[in-house]
């Protein structure tokens, strides 16, 4: 919850569920006063982050926390994921004295991948574990996924292969983070795609990334 109209609620029940609309404690109350409403000037950090994250994990450190309010009004707590978007701007930006308009400008155009971590992980993992070590093709793609720096540029490597192994174990109904046994079969079938249909597992980000109107084809760069 930040700034907005929002009803009072009776804090006994959980308003992140159904709750029993028949009772007369279960309705809503008057508007909250922009006084009741969380909300922060000028924290010590001296940097405010909204990425769609809870308004108690705006600043670090925080000057409200969530623990001050009724569930129903801080139900998103006061941490942030580590591989969401404003963790991300606080890594770029926290350790800022000043913060420029190039420094803008470059977290716009971040490339981070942040939702990749955990299947690069498993897949690491995967390929640590296959006995009688790697050769080939396999050898060169946990090569590029090892010395990857999670940037999707247009001439990085590693996310042509996470993306086919991505793409073959959803059509298979497979989650690969629960189901990590699953993994080097997936690999063997993405690494055998990349090689039919690129000759390489080694291919840039550019050349798979595409756009295609009718029979025309366009990559960019050219």
């Amino acid at each position: 919850m930040g700034g907005g109209l929002f009803p009072g609620r009776n804090p006994k029940y959980n308003w992140n569920g159904p709750v029993p609309g028949w009772e007369k404690e279960a309705e809503w109350g008057p508007l909250l006063t922009f006084d009741q409403l969380p909300q922060m000037t000028n924290p010590p950090g001296g940097l405010i982050v909204q990425c769609n994250n809870s308004v108690f994990s705006s600043a670090r450190p925080s000057p409200i926390s969530s623990d001050d309010y009724p569930q129903y009004r801080a139900s998103r707590g006061n941490e942030i994921g580590v591989d969401t978007r404003a963790a991300r701007v606080f890594s770029l930006f926290g350790n800022k004295s000043k913060i420029t308009w190039d420094d803008h400008m470059g977290a716009a155009l971040d490339v981070k991948a942040l939702a990749a971590r955990p299947l690069l992980d498993v897949l690491l993992a995967a390929l640590r574990s296959r006995k009688g070590g790697l050769t080939g093709d396999l050898k060169q793609a946990g090569e590029i996924l090892s010395a990857w720096d999670g940037m999707a540029t247009l001439d990085n490597r590693a996310v042509p292969i996470l993306s086919h192994v991505y793409r073959l174990a959803s059509e298979k109904g497979i989650d690969l983070e629960s189901a990590p046994g699953r993994a080097p079969e997936i690999l063997d079938a993405a690494v055998a795609a990349m090689k039919s249909l690129y000759g390489s597992v080694s291919v840039p980000m550019s050349r798979v990334q595409v756009l295609e109107r009718g029979a025309a084809s366009s990559r960019w760069p050219a």
